[in-house]
């Protein structure tokens, strides 16, 4: 069956919107230091123009498969994965089905895994919600800015205690990470990039999140400014 790589011409002429095929995204994820990088649980994708999201879902993916099945602390480590990825996209429309693709991976694994539907009550689903709204950003790659002109932030899901899976979320500006301004190319270069996001970013101190299990992040608790960090 053939792809389709457009949605209108209007769209590929206004902001030079074409999918990626799935034998190209197979092809990118089969090249060893990818691979490598997937089978590591909290290795960081960006995806710079991330359209309906074709790339991000299969990188999901291929992460989850790596996850053992025990029901044991699954829905943590499967957080952990999700966070992991990063994107943005120009386009409303494509953000929102990005977002879409994205939850209905991560319920139907773990749909999989516990042989029942998380429904919208629970802390795994809520929690993904947060991230994904978190980590895919409806902005330019190229200005920096979000589609209301303001800096892009990210955050950090930095780990803080391995065995238990808490997380500390750390916000930083998405500009932070260039020293210099990139030119298209770098951009572009690949649809997806794996790198270290969280080299040298620039954090952003007015919110300061408390430590939550991964399974807790949704309620996004703030350190009260006269309270340790950790209460």
């Amino acid at each position: 069956m053939n792809e389709s790589l457009i949605k209108n011409k209007t769209r590929v002429q206004r902001h030079g919107e074409v999918f990626t095929p799935d034998w190209i995204i197979e092809k990118m994820l089969a090249i060893p230091e990818i691979t490598e990088k997937l089978k590591n649980i909290d290795a960081t994708f960006l995806e710079p123009s991330c359209g309906e999201g074709n790339f991000l879902v299969a990188i999901l993916e291929k992460k989850l498969s790596y996850l053992y099945s025990s029901k044991k602390n699954w829905e943590n480590k499967a957080l952990r994965v999700l966070a992991s990825i990063y994107a943005i996209e120009l386009l409303s429309d494509n953000v929102i089905t990005a977002r879409w693709r994205m939850a209905d991976v991560m319920l139907e694994n773990y749909k999989q895994v516990y042989q029942k539907e998380a429904s919208e009550r629970t802390d795994f689903y809520k929690s993904v919600q947060c991230i994904l709204t978190t980590n895919i950003v409806h902005g330019n790659t190229l200005t920096r800015k979000t589609d209301s002109g303001e800096e892009i932030i990210f955050s950090q899901w930095k780990i803080i205690d391995e065995q238990n899976d808490t997380v500390k979320r750390i916000p930083f500006i998405y500009s932070s990470l260039f020293k210099d301004k990139p030119t298209i190319e770098e951009y572009y270069h690949s649809p997806a990039v794996q790198l270290d996001l969280f080299a040298e970013e620039e954090s952003i101190t007015k919110k300061e999140y408390k430590i939550v299990p991964f399974k807790k992040i949704y309620e996004e608790k703030l350190v009260d400014e006269n309270s340790d960090s950790n209460d």
